[in-house]
């Protein structure tokens, strides 16, 4: 009967572990496209990534990566990245990304 019970436990864990994989935090399907810095100079943010992170774009097609701090005035705040001003900030609703095409 342990046996029994431990296997039903590891089985759930998995499980979670599985839907975990192929649901992101802000509820996408399916693993998030790689950012491509193809004809982009600039800086820009990652918005499967909720603008945590965010990418500086090279003329030469070089992609640096970047992530936006946590503050700490007492308890930790994530800062998001916003394209507009180009700096990480508090108050930033990220923008949904475009959804993906699976015949793509």
């Amino acid at each position: 009967m342990k046996t029994l019970a431990l296997s039903v436990v590891l089985l759930v864990g998995v499980a979670q572990s599985c839907f975990a994989a192929v649901i992101d935090p802000r509820g996408h399907a399916g693993e998030p496209p790689v950012f491509d810095c193809k004809n982009k100079v600039g800086y820009f943010a990652d918005l499967w990534k909720n603008c945590e992170v965010y990418y500086q774009c090279q003329e030469d097609g070089t992609k640096v990566t970047y992530g936006c701090p946590w503050e700490n005035n007492g308890k930790p705040h994530q800062t998001y990245f916003n394209e507009a001003i180009a700096e990480c900030v508090h108050d930033y609703q990220c923008p949904y990304p475009e959804p993906i095409n699976p015949s793509n």
